[in-house]
C-alpha cells in the first residue's frame, strides 16, 4: 500500500506540474496530510480523489472553452 500511495501522489503532482507543498495548498489540505498519504502512514481518503477529479473536470472544461472561443 505504501508504494502504491506514494506513486498516486507522485503521479498527481506530475500531472498538475506541482510539488506536494503546492498540491496541498491548491487543494486546501495540510502538507502533513499529503505527506502522510504519500508515505502510506494514512490511507488516502475518498474526498482527496473527489477533489482531484473535480480539478480534472474543471481543466477539461477550461480547455474546451478555450478551443471553442479561440477559433
Amino acid at each position: 500500500m505504501k508504494e502504491e500511495q506514494n506513486k498516486i501522489i507522485k503521479d498527481i503532482c506530475k500531472e498538475f506540474g506541482c510539488t506536494q507543498i503546492e498540491l496541498a495548498e491548491k487543494l486546501g489540505f495540510s502538507l502533513s496530510a499529503v505527506r502522510q498519504w504519500s508515505s502510506g502512514d494514512k490511507k488516502i481518503p475518498n474526498y482527496f480523489y473527489k477533489s482531484i477529479n473535480f480539478i480534472r473536470e474543471v481543466k477539461k472544461l477550461n480547455q474546451e472553452l478555450k478551443e471553442k472561443y479561440n477559433k
